[in-house]
């Protein structure tokens, strides 16, 4: 059973950052378009790209500690 749980809860992990991720992106992409019109500073538009490296650092952590689930296959106890 704690296997089962520690699964889930890394699958949840990298379901939940590559949701932020994709948050991120979007308000960078938002963000060039205001940017352009004066909306938004260069600031708001380089805070946005830091968002993005950090969500996709923290993808990629989560998937490197889904890693071991999948390494067992599932058989894991």
């Amino acid at each position: 059973m704690p296997y089962k749980a520690a699964h889930d809860i890394a699958v949840a992990n990298v379901k939940s950052a590559e949701a932020v991720l994709s948050t991120a992106r979007l308000v960078l992409e938002s963000n060039k378009g205001l940017l352009e019109e004066e909306v938004v500073s260069e600031f708001d538009l380089q805070t946005a790209r830091n968002e993005v490296m950090e969500a996709e650092a923290v993808l990629q952590s989560s998937r490197l500690a889904f890693l071991p689930f999948v390494s067992l296959g599932g058989q894991g106890k």
